[in-house]
């Protein structure tokens, strides 16, 4: 399983919000890669854009199911959309990370391996680090992870997890703390976990989960002093361009900004309360709780591995209604039978902005963040009905600056080019 010790390049799974406990760093950025760019280590091309489009969407529908049906635990491993470039260890092992907002744990398959899936690239190995120490199981932090279960191994020393994730994937190990590098700063203690043994879901190409929800041991919860905060920049899906994520005191956080409602039952996911949407006149009320979060009054889940918007059926229909009013082109059926309401269009044609009326910020939503081009002259609404949890995608947050702050619970939203973000 351990492969050549001459390749240094890795892959491992972002899935939530930054952590840092006791760290003393200030800002830090560094490349997000769209998973479907060239640039990627997933990227596959002999498949089409639209073909990289359909595979984005069928992971989205998995996740936003396994969301729906076990809201309590983290969202699918396989349902991942962005990497990042980092670096583990003393001396220090790159990986092309994958970014995510929907799991508080960071983890990396490490040796020796009782069940390690297969990876294309070395497993880590904590024994040639300096700067890799285990957590004793009478630390506080060892309860602090929402994972099946912790606590101390069976020498009553060492701070042992079981994480799961929705779809019963299942990661076993050590919580430790590492020193990890993003974009040349260097992240000492950084808690983490090294997975002796993982079963599921899990990719090849990855070998391993950034945590960048907003749980207690995320990536983004240990910054500390510099700010529990980060923000990105999505270029359109189109574009396949990679732009910047930032983090502590290099995030902007800018615009119109709305509460994060949570619910400690579900401490790594980002609910949004939004209110309602509208096109041109017609406004369309959304239901003010989805029945999961109890108090916090938040209705929708902001997720940047999710790639299309889910919302209520009801919702759905009447978004659709409104937009057939308003838009002038020639309606089609979508050839590949995703999606309720597509146009083929031909040169330049006009399409309404849809108005998100979050609580407290108002979000103009342009057609790139709500159309999307499923073949040649033909575009569609990107919006898919949901029973139960709905989910703001990442092509909605196309070319918008969007920040969180973790100290501030805040989501921001500012209109920006983010092709041009770098």
């Amino acid at each position: 399983m351990g492969g050549s010790s001459r390749v240094q390049n890795a892959v491992v799974v972002v899935t939530a919000v930054l952590v840092v406990l006791g760290m003393n760093v200030d800002g830090f950025s560094t490349e997000l890669i769209p998973r479907h760019s060239p640039a990627s280590p997933f990227y596959n091309p002999s498949r089409s854009q639209y073909e990289h489009l359909q595979d984005a969407i069928e992971r989205s529908r998995k996740r936003v199911n396994h969301f729906e049906n076990k809201l309590e635990a983290p969202l699918s491993p396989g349902g991942i959309e962005y990497l990042m470039r980092i670096s583990i260890g003393t001396p220090p092992v790159e990986f092309v990370a994958i970014a995510d907002t929907g799991s508080d744990l960071t983890w990396t398959q490490c040796l020796p391996c009782t069940q390690c899936y297969k990876q294309n690239f070395p497993i880590y190995d904590p024994r040639r680090s300096s700067s890799y120490k285990t957590i004793s199981c009478k630390a506080d932090v060892c309860f602090d992870l929402q994972s099946i279960s912790s606590g101390c191994d069976r020498n009553n020393s060492t701070c042992e997890y079981l994480y799961g994730y929705a779809d019963n994937s299942r990661t076993q190990g050590t919580l430790s703390t590492e020193s990890i590098t993003i974009g040349g700063t260097v992240i000492r203690n950084n808690i983490f976990g090294c997975s002796h043994l993982s079963t599921g879901t899990f990719p090849s190409t990855a070998s391993g989960i950034i945590g960048l929800g907003a749980g207690k041991l995320s990536l983004v919860s240990q910054l500390g002093e510099s700010g529990r905060k980060f923000s990105y920049c999505l270029a359109p899906y189109s574009s396949k361009s990679t732009t910047r994520i930032s983090f502590g005191s290099d995030a902007l956080l800018s615009g119109v900004s709305t509460p994060i409602q949570s619910d400690p039952a579900f401490d790594a996911f980002y609910f949004l309360s939004l209110e309602s949407l509208s096109v041109g006149s017609k406004t369309i009320p959304l239901p003010s709780s989805n029945g999961v979060i109890r108090g916090g009054g938040g209705n929708i889940v902001i997720d940047s591995g999710t790639t299309v918007t889910f919302l209520p059926q009801e919702t759905l229909l009447r978004l659709v209604s409104a937009l057939e009013e308003a838009i002038r082109v020639p309606k089609t059926t979508d050839p590949t039978s995703t999606f309720s309401l597509c146009y083929r269009v031909e040169g330049e044609s006009e399409f309404p902005n849809v108005t998100a009326d979050f609580k407290g910020a108002r979000v103009v939503l342009r057609p790139v963040n709500t159309f999307v081009e499923v073949a040649d002259g033909v575009v569609c609404l990107a919006v898919l009905p949901t029973q139960r949890v709905s989910v703001f995608g990442n092509i909605a947050q196309t070319n918008f600056l969007v920040g969180y702050d973790l100290d501030a619970r805040a989501v921001t939203f500012k209109p920006t080019d983010c092709t041009k973000a770098n």
